[in-house]
């Protein structure tokens, strides 16, 4: 049986259509990680902090807030770098 152009037409709209929303939700998902990762790393080590008395180590509530973002940052430039340039380097060496 041969189906007519037009429900291949409908066949192929609707699964590009699918591909589409199943992109746009897992960047939806990844950009959620991303942000979500540091303000929970940071939460637990805030609890951390407080319960040994306002500081873990040498990082006290402050410090702990300020390099809460740090993994933010790396990602960004980790990704976002050119691999011949000297700047990313120091994250991946070179091959020979």
């Amino acid at each position: 049986m041969i189906r007519s152009f037009g429900d291949i037409y409908r066949t192929l709209f609707g699964l590009e259509l699918s591909v589409m929303f199943q992109y746009r939700a897992a960047v939806v998902i990844w950009l959620l990680g991303l942000v979500l990762w540091p303000v929970i790393h940071m939460i637990v080590w805030l609890t951390v902090a407080e319960s040994k008395g306002g500081s873990v180590g040498d990082y006290d509530a402050g410090a702990i807030a300020a390099t809460a973002p740090a993994p933010i940052a790396d990602i960004k430039v980790l990704r976002f770098t050119d691999s011949r340039s000297s700047r990313s380097s120091r994250f991946w060496p070179r091959s020979s």
